[in-house]
């Protein structure tokens, strides 16, 4: 069959059989292609590379960019809604969450942590004073008055004394802890609500309650999935006969030791772990197997914790492990950390570190002893003690203040905060996926330029970097003379032409598959940049910015948005 442009000539059984495709190639010339229609056992021919498209006029193209782009935002709303209720969230955020969490934290820093310490008991610290646990009272009146000597501006207990208990000492704890009122320093005592509601402390301390200390709430609920600490409550949730609810220890700490006005929006505060680890943290040993004990005192390292990897924290786990031997460890703790039998100090360069580390601070007191319950689970450092959730609350009040983030999910409601989750939700959208998708359309449908061919040449030149190395090293690959574009091993005659293609093709997936670990990184990157902008500029905790991110691509991926509007014929298939 010939054809030349403008007439075509075919054999005529097959015209009966033949529809005609009328194109515009890039000259502006009509070319009549001819293709078979049935089965006549002709094959179809592809059209010409150099044919265009039919330039869509800019009003037709807008009102198909806009009815597309609002389908999507409408239908990834209507997911960010729907989806929790029907898999649950666990698939959508948890997962997600632990995997940007070190960003969060590395991009936290290390502001306000000089304004709190913490000083544990430990088995070791009884076992020198001759305690048990738990210890008399006479052992907490001495830790209290050894740490007036640095004038802490506010001491926390983490401690409940609630338990009525034949201990004559108790005299001395109330003692100590009037003095300590009376020298300029607050002191809260944490309590928790009994199945009644009531949250009380032993009779000879609840009647000093409000002179010589401020009862805090020690109230803390881990998340249901997860068993971490992604939320801090601010408030107590019990409700009993109070008229005012229990304020916890963070938020009463930054109330009367900070002189600072907070006022309670949303009870939930959303945790920032912080990533960089403090100089002076947790002291425990790593568990001395037989198998890795000898390479722990080989490397010098047998914490239980490791300094933090930086960006490499948002590596696949593969990545870390070839990189640090001791990947699989949690991350040390962020706050500076004593034992309290360090307070007996015996040389002037401890009583230095004693000194920076107290004076002028927030202390908090708490329990880290063997076998212990009162533990968390912190996305970064793994199981800690719980006196370090209260210190992190504290730190990111100081860091946040009013714009603290909020741990708040996708329901309707009416709140300020649930206003700005909206309206992040839609920023999201718009930005994630709506303009990208009116750019695509723009570019793809407007007529080819010098720019089109310089793009499309600068991406296959990215896409095929591998071509000129192979190129050079085993000649230009060639082309055969027939219907099919590339030669396949089995055509190859020798064995060298066969190895030669065999590390093409190696080539070209690893080239493959380079771009699809660029594209997931950048993919990271974006949703970093999400990540900073809900939790800075809209007050929203990594959980909810993770939740709504990916919610905002879900139109996208799955291209529901095109699929129900050719299904209502708002859009044909072929413009």
């Amino acid at each position: 069959m010939t054809s030349i442009r403008g007439k075509v000539s075919v054999p005529a059984e097959y015209k009966n059989n033949l529809i005609q495709a009328y194109a515009i190639d890039r000259q502006g010339s009509i070319a009549i292609l001819w293709r078979a229609a049935g089965n006549a056992g002709m094959r179809p021919r592809k059209p010409r590379r150099n044919v265009a498209k039919k330039a869509i006029s800019p009003g037709v193209l807008f009102r198909r960019i806009a009815l597309e782009s609002a389908t999507a935002l409408c239908i990834g709303i209507l997911l960010a809604f729907l989806w929790p209720k029907i898999v649950g969230e666990e698939f959508s955020t948890r997962s997600n969450a632990r995997i940007y969490a070190p960003f969060t934290g590395k991009l936290y820093g290390a502001a306000a942590r000089e304004h709190t310490s913490v000083v544990l008991i430990d088995n070791a610290a009884l076992n020198d004073a001759g305690e048990a646990w738990p210890p008399h009272y006479s052992y907490h009146a001495r830790l209290l008055k050894a740490l007036a000597r640095y004038r802490p501006r506010a001491v926390f207990l983490d401690i409940y004394f609630a338990q009525v208990r034949d201990d004559a000492t108790i005299a001395l704890l109330t003692k100590s802890l009037c003095a300590l009122q009376e020298q300029g320093t607050p002191v809260f005592l944490g309590v928790s609500p009994d199945a009644t509601g009531n949250a009380l402390l032993r009779p000879e301390l609840e009647s000093l309650a409000g002179r010589c200390f401020q009862k805090v709430a020690l109230q803390y609920t881990p998340d249901s999935l997860d068993r971490l600490a992604w939320a801090y409550p601010l408030e107590s949730e019990e409700e009993n006969s109070r008229e005012e609810a229990l304020p916890s220890a963070a938020l009463a700490i930054y109330r009367e030791a900070f002189g600072r006005q907070l006022h309670v929006e949303d009870n939930e505060l959303a945790l920032t772990w912080g990533l960089q680890p403090a100089t002076y943290g947790l002291r425990w040993l790593a568990a001395e197997d037989k198998e890795n004990k000898q390479a722990q005192q080989e490397s010098g390292n047998r914490l239980y914790c490791r300094q933090d990897f930086g960006v490499l924290e948002l590596a696949p786990a593969i990545v870390k492990n070839w990189q640090h031997h001791d990947a699989e460890k949690p991350v040390c703790v962020y706050h500076e950390t004593l034992y309290a039998s360090d307070l007996a100090s015996s040389s002037e360069e401890e009583e230095a570190v004693l000194k920076r580390l107290l004076e002028d601070r927030v202390v908090m007191v708490g329990a880290a002893l063997s076998g212990g319950g009162d533990r968390v689970l912190s996305p970064l450092h793994g199981r800690i003690p719980g006196v370090y959730l209260h210190a992190m609350a504290l730190d990111n009040l100081l860091t946040f203040g009013h714009r603290y983030p909020r741990d708040i999910h996708l329901e309707w409601s009416t709140s300020s905060s649930h206003l700005k989750l909206y309206l992040f939700l839609c920023l999201s959208l718009l930005c994630g996926l709506v303009l990208p998708k009116a750019f695509h359309a723009i570019w793809t449908d407007s007529r080819p330029t010098r720019w089109h061919r310089r793009v499309d040449h600068l991406h296959e030149r990215w896409r095929r970097w591998w071509r000129p190395t192979t190129d050079w090293l085993f000649g230009a690959e060639s082309k055969p003379m027939g219907k099919k574009t590339w030669v396949t091993l089995k055509q190859q005659r020798s064995w060298m032409q066969k190895c030669v293609h065999i590390l093409r093709g190696l080539a070209q997936t690893a080239s493959e598959l380079l771009w699809i670990v660029l594209k997931l990184a950048m993919a990271m990157a974006v949703v970093c940049v999400f990540v900073t902008i809900g939790q800075y500029c809209f007050s929203i905790g990594l959980m909810s910015t993770v939740d709504i991110v990916f919610f905002t691509f879900a139109a996208e991926w799955f291209e529901l948005n095109e699929k129900l509007l050719k299904k209502l014929g708002m859009r044909k298939s072929e413009d």
